[in-house]
This record gives C-alpha cells, structure tokens and sequence, in this order.
C-alpha cells in the first residue's frame, strides 16, 4: 500500500481497499504514523489522493495527525495542489485550523514551500484558517513574518487589516513587522534591483514581473503607515521603546537605505531627527558615511534647521560631518 501510494499505482491501492476497507484510513508506517493519503500528499500524487477522497465517506477519519502532529493537509500544502486542497477542505472544513507539534497550521507550510505559484493557495488557507483559539492567535507574527520574507506582502497587508494588533505584535524573539521589513531592503522600490527598461515599465506595468514587484512595494509601503498610525496612538517613550527594542529599527533604515521607512518615521515622529543613530554618529552623519544620498536629501528637505546644527561642531573623536 505504502509503495502503490508513493508511485501512484491506482489499480494496486484500490485492490488492497476493495480486499480491507480499513487500508483506507488505517497508519502504514510504523514510526512516522502516516495514512495513505499521508503518504501520496507527501509524494505528490494528487490524482491517487482526489480518488482516496471519493472513497472515504467519514470527514473524521482525514483529520489523522501523524507523528509530528501533521495532517494530509499540511502535505497538500507544503506541495502546492490548490485542487487537492479545495478537496480536503470541502471534506472537511476544520482541517485549515489543525495544528503540528509546534502549533503551525498548513497555511505556513504553503508559504515555507518557497513557491511563487503556490500564492492562490496561501490565498485561500489564508481566507479558510479561522484564527479562533489561542494556539492560532499566537501563530501570527510567525506566519506574518513568514510572509514577508517570501514576498507576499499583499496577503500580509490582509492579515495586518484583519487583525490591527498584528502591526505591533512581537515574535518569540521579541522582533517585529517593522524590523522585517527594515531588514528586508528589497521590500521597497528604493531596495529593488529593478534596471532602467523595468523601471520605465514600472511607470505603466504592463510586465507581469514588473506588476507583481509593483504591488509588493505598495503594501510594503501601506505596512509601514500601518505600524506608523498604530504607533502614533502610544505614549512617546512606548513609541521609542518599541523603536528602539528590541533592534534600532531607524538605523537599520538608514544603513539599509530604506527611504520608505526612514521618510514615514520622520513624518510620524520628527524628534527621532534628534536620536543618536550610532556612537558619536547622528543621523545625517551615518547617512553620509554610508553614502546614502537620498536619505540624506530626506533629512535636507523635512529638517533644514536642524541639517545646519548637526552639520557643526566637532565629534570627540575631532571628527566633523566634513569629514565622514
């Protein structure tokens, strides 16, 4: 059975059903404690597994968790079958909400496949995962994160629209939507490695490549005026704490050459002009070390005044802005 669902050999598997009934749902493998459907998700074989679903009449029995806690589902998801999926789900629509070992659900096993055609489907597990208990709640700075990282920003968006605390949310190692995005320059038009051609494309897409990057940097940019508002509504020592911890989120900007980030902070914020972005550096002095132009023009045009007073005097080092 174990061999008829890895090759997708129907005529075998439905031999040994039509002979035991309970191959059907019964485990095949005695460590992992995988179920046929188990198996032929793991391998791909989505035609062997739709012809399984036809076959089992009872929703219960495809909510079998293996050894690592994973349904047939989390396998459907990390190969990308939307079809197999929409499949399952119909069968049985609690399975989105059921979690591993380590309280994932199958929708980030859709984002951590690395797929750029598996988008549709972390569309819809994104739309079918009711996040209803704690184990879930909890799970979504990790699938934000997630997100962010393989560039599904626009699902992220909706998520972050969804669930407004999301945009301040901290993970397990105290990091957030802001920090993700401010180590992550390609995020932004100003990080892209987009050519001159693309760029005039960019102007009026008509490239999907070009569309796609387009929309990424636009909820990219949509994500950070989210954090912006939410963080607005705190005190301003909460504020600068929540920048400052627990990563320097504006000098990590500035070093990046995130434009984006370091323009919407200073709307939202004009004293950071006054923070010490690094030792015995201000900001336009870091900007200028790293030969970040625009952002130094940035800090020209919003703080003419204070571009004067930080331009003057003498570091302890003896160093002037002069000379960075």
């Amino acid at each position: 059975m174990y061999l008829a669902a890895q090759s997708g050999d129907w005529v075998t598997a439905k031999s040994f059903i039509e002979h035991d009934p309970n191959a059907l749902t019964a485990t095949i493998t005695a460590f992992t404690k995988k179920t046929v459907l188990h198996v032929a998700a793991y391998c791909w074989q989505w035609e062997f597994v739709l012809k399984l679903l036809e076959l089992i009449t009872s929703p219960d029995s495809i909510v079998v968790q293996d050894h690592h806690g994973q349904t047939v589902l989390h396998d459907v998801a990390q190969g990308g079958s939307l079809k197999t999926a929409k499949a399952l789900v119909l069968k049985n629509a609690n399975l989105p909400q059921l979690v591993d070992k380590d309280g994932d659900p199958p929708l980030l096993y859709a984002v951590w496949s690395g797929n750029n055609s598996n988008k549709e489907l972390v569309w819809y597990l994104s739309l079918k995962t009711r996040f209803d208990s704690r184990t879930l709640l909890h799970s979504l700075p990790r699938i934000l994160h997630n997100l962010i990282l393989s560039g599904y920003h626009d699902i992220a968006l909706y998520f972050v629209q969804r669930y407004p605390n999301l945009v301040i949310a901290k993970d397990k190692d105290g990091d957030h939507l802001l920090y993700w995005l401010a180590t992550n320059p390609s995020s932004f038009f100003s990080g892209s490695n987009l050519g001159f051609l693309e760029r005039w494309i960019y102007k009026s897409p008509s490239v999907k490549m070009v569309r796609d990057a387009k929309l990424k940097y636009e909820c990219a940019d949509e994500l950070v005026n989210h954090v912006c508002t939410q963080l607005s509504s705190m005190r301003f020592q909460q504020t600068m704490h929540f920048l400052h911890n627990p990563k320097h989120i504006m000098a990590t900007a500035v070093t990046g050459g995130i434009q984006e980030i370091v323009k919407a902070l200073f709307l939202h914020f004009p004293d950071l002009i006054n923070v010490e972005l690094m030792p015995e550096r201000n900001i336009l002095q870091a900007a200028i070390e790293h030969r970040l132009v625009k952002i130094v023009n940035i800090i020209k045009d919003l703080f003419p005044i204070a571009t004067k007073n930080m331009s003057s005097g003498k570091l302890e080092s003896g160093n002037t802005t002069l000379h960075f």
